[in-house]
């Protein structure tokens, strides 16, 4: 199961890097630019983002952090460390999964073990929220502080919780750090 997990993750970090990398690639072929953030809106954005660090709402209204950003040992296997990218919320089961920052929908995927994620870009940050049951937002789509991505998924376990983590282009970053301390 652990193994399954790491897979997954793996598979994940990677969906989400190709996916800036995509972005940067399209702006760059239009534009020569060496960053996602190129046009004069997706600076402001991306500046009002980067001012709100600290600031930014909870991805659920309810929860808890049940695992940390970075590596780290497994709370039960003393052998075994693991490497988040984001941080994990544990949350009620239903809860309605919302964006933190306006911007605008980059990517909506299934990964296998993980249910679904809605990648949010915001400039050059994006914002990534993944272990969701339903999605309502599509590719595209604008989307505003607050509004409903999807609901978060609940396990075999009976645990809901929600993987949700920062990028600035394809740098991930502490998501502790950008929400409201609670």
């Amino acid at each position: 199961q652990i193994e399954d997990n790491k897979k997954s993750i793996a598979q994940l970090n990677k969906m989400i890097d190709d996916i800036i990398k995509e972005e940067i690639a399209k702006l760059a072929a239009a534009k020569k630019a060496s960053v996602v953030a190129a046009t004069p809106a997706a600076s402001i954005l991306a500046e009002s983002f980067a001012a709100n660090k600290g600031k930014l709402p909870w991805p659920v209204e309810e929860g808890f952090v049940t695992q940390d950003y970075g590596k780290q040992q497994h709370p039960v296997w003393k052998n075994v460390t693991t490497d988040n990218k984001g941080v994990d919320i544990q949350t009620n089961s239903s809860q309605k999964v919302r964006t933190v920052f306006e911007g605008e929908v980059s990517k909506v995927a299934q990964i296998p073990g993980l249910g679904k994620m809605v990648m949010v870009r915001h400039g050059d940050y994006f914002t990534v929220y993944t272990k969701l049951k339903d999605v309502y937002v599509q590719m595209g789509q604008k989307v505003n502080t607050k509004d409903e991505l999807g609901t978060v998924l609940t396990d075999n376990e009976g645990v809901s919780e929600v993987k949700f983590s920062v990028w600035k282009n394809s740098e991930s970053m502490n998501p502790k750090l950008w929400l409201n301390p609670r």
